[in-house]
């Protein structure tokens, strides 16, 4: 039986259609699996923590050195600064998940013109 790709669920057409990969060469085949598998892992977790971070040590700034104090209160200038680390985390999260399903849909509708031009066949040059 035949290796297929792609058949993951998705909101494009391209995504529910599963494509072919026999008659790649093994290498290029495995490739684009191993592509698939790691878009298909992608949490955002870097990319929330990163965000998070930077929010957080924006947020730090703004309390020392200007007015990033909520009315004197240690404890409601505490409680911003974790609101504005959870909401990097999720602006973050969201942006990781949302690049990597970018990433994804764009490999398979790649796939799938090279697969329309070919005439069903994909050669290794395609990728």
């Amino acid at each position: 039986m035949p290796a297929a790709v792609g058949s993951k669920g998705g909101r494009s057409p391209s995504s529910s259609r599963a494509f072919d990969l026999s008659g790649l060469p093994a290498p290029d085949a495995d490739r684009i699996r191993e592509r698939l598998a790691k878009l298909d892992r992608v949490c955002g977790c870097t990319l929330g923590a990163a965000v998070a971070v930077t929010a957080t040590v924006m947020y730090v700034l703004a309390v020392v050195i200007g007015p990033g104090r909520v009315a004197g209160s240690w404890w409601a200038t505490l409680a911003l600064g974790t609101a504005v680390f959870l909401a990097g985390v999720g602006v973050g999260k969201s942006l990781g998940l949302t690049r990597a399903r970018r990433q994804r849909q764009r490999l398979l509708d790649d796939l799938a013109a090279r697969n329309e031009v070919e005439g069903g066949r994909t050669t290794s040059d395609a990728f």
